[in-house]
């Protein structure tokens, strides 16, 4: 079974997008708080980590440094979603190339299917 990280502090969000990875039979851990996200990472080993970044304390941006500073989860694929405008400028920049962000949805342009088939597309072996 693939696990999924789901850092979203929106609770109808989080469920909605957890019932649909979970249809897929990903098995979704939920966080909506990055030192809650780091603890399950911890103990889950997520194969796939899907990361808002506007968070209560710590920003998104703040818990992608760290999640990616431990060297044995640089490699898990990274999505981040936001309403950020400028997230995917700030993505394509310099640093962030180094934090191996897999993708980048705008959520004004966010598609519940999009990010689903993005998942299962990340997570094929």
């Amino acid at each position: 079974m693939t696990n999924v990280l789901l850092l979203e502090p929106d609770r109808i969000s989080a469920k909605c997008i957890a019932e649909e990875l979970e249809k897929l039979s990903f098995e979704v851990y939920k966080a909506s708080g990055a030192e809650t996200a780091i603890a399950q990472a911890d103990k889950q080993k997520p194969d796939l980590v899907i990361c808002e970044l506007s968070l209560p304390g710590h920003s998104g941006s703040e818990f992608i440094y760290e999640f990616r500073t431990y060297s044995d989860w640089n490699d898990i694929p990274l999505i981040i979603y936001s309403s950020i405008k400028a997230t995917e400028k700030v993505v394509k920049s310099k640093d962030w190339k180094l934090l191996n962000i897999s993708e980048v949805i705008y959520k004004p342009d966010f598609s519940l299917n999009k990010l689903v088939k993005l998942a299962e597309n990340l997570t094929q072996k």
